[in-house]
């Protein structure tokens, strides 16, 4: 046998590859031979016997490096979680390997396996069906947790949240909300809250007729919110006979009270102002006052202190490191958390940790391949390292994963063609941007630069003077916090554009 498949993964012993969802997965290659083993006698317990004779060629090792190397598989499977999904111990035996495997002996190129149904998702946001009650930020996260929880299902996929959250309503004309999408279903709900009595109502729609083709309630209480979404979850795979294998998802908390705090911290800063933001850190620290091993409370918590340290907004803190803490805090709780990596990178490029910064976002990427907002900040941190090809490349992937991306995202570009001198192309992606979100201060700020270094004097003033109408307490000891470029020539040449504009120092 030279081709297994077992959930989201491939294992090619022709390729000698180890695949999730079709990427590559680097892995040693003595760990790849136990999963190999494992998998090939998937019929019976393994034991430590058996490992030494086959694996370590009956070389005298000790019983702590076969569990060594059990551990490795594991971690290489994200098999890691108390409920093993693929190699589970047989106390007192051995192990075994327990996932439905299918089998391919012929070659790869000749390869004639029956590939599941593809199905794809996109989330339409859940409306919010209580009478004076403010239930938007629960209805909005469980619209992202069902988008994280799809993403789960092997063969499946599914729209992010940028893109899903740009079908505020289902429109009437499904082909035409959903076309930029190409998914094939589109899922809606709502949900109800009476007291602590929760009734969530989902269904499901067939993407190019706008059919219904499943429709379900779900009550209980608040008390029983990662139930009901589980029993979500089931009820979509079981309507669509995928037969898929559903991993389980880390929602990083079971306190529902801990989960409802941080979805009203979410809800807040997505608003991104200084008033929504204090808001947003005050109920993430709720959340870990609750939970005090939330890992992605913490993540939040870092990522709501950096925003406001380097807009200078009211609260701010002196430095960055309670920031730095409460990062490393997060990925000490959950390790395989690429965005509590990308925050302590993004953290790090402030405080001119440069290196290290760009290895956390190097692990953030690892962890999740297809995490378009990683790659997006990670982008933008190396435009602020004056570095705007490699921006550019990591942009250029971010809007690639992303069909949907939210108005700041054109910022990115703009920035790293405004450190190429290349003005047209730069003006093409910022004034869109203040279009649409004018109080955006990073962006005015490379405008006023712009326009000084085309020689369009009185336009960069005019910038300036708009940023101060925005933001009085905005100064040039201001612009090098938000832009720590490393070069000296970079720190001279917009401390030089924005001076000549009329930023007060």
């Amino acid at each position: 046998m030279i081709f297994f498949g077992f959930g989201e993964w491939e294992l090619d012993t022709e390729k000698f590859e180890l695949r999730r969802v079709g990427i590559v997965v680097s892995v040693e290659p003595q760990t790849f031979s136990i999963i190999k083993f494992l998998i090939e006698n998937r019929d019976r317990v393994v034991t430590k016997s058996d490992l030494h004779e086959t694996i370590w060629k009956r070389r005298t090792v000790s019983d702590w490096a076969v569990s060594a190397g059990i551990k490795s598989a594991r971690i290489a499977l994200a098999d890691t979680d108390a409920e093993r999904r693929f190699i589970r111990t047989v106390h007192g035996k051995g192990f075994r390997f327990v996932a439905e495997v299918t089998a391919d002996p012929g070659p790869a190129s000749a390869r004639h396996v029956q590939k599941p149904r593809a199905v794809s998702f996109a989330v339409v946001p859940f409306e919010n069906l209580s009478d004076g009650t403010d239930l938007d930020y629960l209805a909005d996260g469980l619209s992202e947790d069902l988008i994280t929880d799809l993403s789960t299902i092997a063969h499946a996929s599914v729209a992010s949240r940028n893109a899903s959250f740009s079908l505020k309503t289902i429109s009437t004309d499904i082909l035409a909300a959903t076309a930029h999408l190409q998914v094939s279903h589109l899922l809606a709900g709502s949900v109800r809250r009476h007291g602590n009595a929760l009734r969530i109502n989902v269904r499901m729609l067939e993407a190019q007729t706008g059919q219904q083709q499943w429709a379900e309630r779900f009550d209980g209480t608040g008390d029983d919110i990662f139930s009901l979404q589980d029993q979500i979850l089931s009820s979509i795979v079981r309507s669509l006979r995928l037969h898929l294998e559903i991993q389980s998802a880390r929602r990083g908390t079971r306190d529902p009270l801990a989960y409802e705090c941080c979805l009203r911290g979410r809800s807040e800063y997505y608003n991104y102002s200084p008033d929504h933001m204090a808001r947003a850190l005050s109920f993430f620290e709720k959340a870990t006052a609750i939970d005090p091993e939330y890992a992605e409370a913490y993540a939040y918590q870092a990522y709501c202190r950096t925003a406001t340290y380097v807009f200078t907004w009211p609260g701010s803190d002196e430095t960055l490191d309670h920031a730095i803490s409460l990062a490393r805090k997060a990925i000490l709780l959950d390790n395989r958390s690429a965005v509590a990596h990308a925050r302590l990178g993004w953290i790090l490029g402030y405080i001119d940790q440069y290196d290290d910064a760009v290895a956390s976002f190097e692990r953030a990427v690892a962890r999740d391949p297809k995490n378009a907002e990683v790659y997006f900040a990670f982008g933008e941190m190396m435009n602020r390292l004056g570095q705007p090809k490699r921006a550019l490349r990591l942009l250029d992937t971010a809007f690639g994963i992303e069909s949907y991306v939210p108005p700041s995202w054109n910022f990115g570009k703009g920035h790293a063609y405004a450190l190429m001198r290349r003005y047209e192309q730069a003006l093409d992606q910022i004034l869109p941007v203040l279009e649409r979100v004018p109080k955006f201060i990073p962006a005015r700020v490379q405008l006023a630069r712009i326009y000084f270094e085309m020689g369009r004097a009185e336009e960069a003033r005019a910038t300036v003077e708009t940023i101060g109408a925005f933001a009085p307490n905005y100064r040039l000891a201001s612009v090098r916090r938000m832009f720590p470029y490393p070069q000296s020539i970079e720190r001279a040449r917009l401390h030089t554009a924005l001076s000549g504009s009329g930023m007060a120092d």
